[in-house]
């Protein structure tokens, strides 16, 4: 009985995993993410330079300013390592994929705006490429 049911659940399994199925999730998993992506991208560009602009209306748009507020305790600095790391990490990714959609304007996203922002913009461009 256990023989019957194992053959069962094989089929099952073989009959998921043809192409056509696979394909046809993929895609509608997709569809969906793509909008996420580009809503988190344009909130992560606006969240970060409303920010910004606030605190340069406060302080000033020098860069030593900025960098020692942004240094200025233990957990700030923690926050800056964190993201600074991550996108290291995210340029490396970029550079490694033989299809990656244009890195240098995500580095420069990244560089101008914020991680949060570049990111979410090259996922949408990369799932957004993928569908075409």
């Amino acid at each position: 009985m256990r023989a019957i049911e194992r053959e069962r659940m094989l089929d099952g399994i073989a009959k998921l995993n043809s192409p056509g199925i696979i394909d046809r999730l993929s895609m509608r998993a997709k569809r969906p993410m793509k909008h996420v992506y580009l809503i988190l991208a344009i909130v992560g560009a606006m969240l970060p330079l409303a920010l910004l602009t606030q605190h340069a209306s406060v302080a000033g748009w020098s860069p030593a300013t900025l960098a020692s507020d942004v240094l200025a305790n233990p957990a700030s600095a923690a926050v800056a390592a964190d993201v600074s790391l991550s996108s290291i990490a995210f340029w490396i990714f970029m550079f490694s994929r033989p299809a990656a959609p244009r890195p240098w304007l995500y580095i420069v996203l990244n560089l101008a705006i914020g991680l949060s922002c570049a990111l979410p913009a090259y996922l949408y461009a990369d799932v957004r490429s993928r569908a075409l």
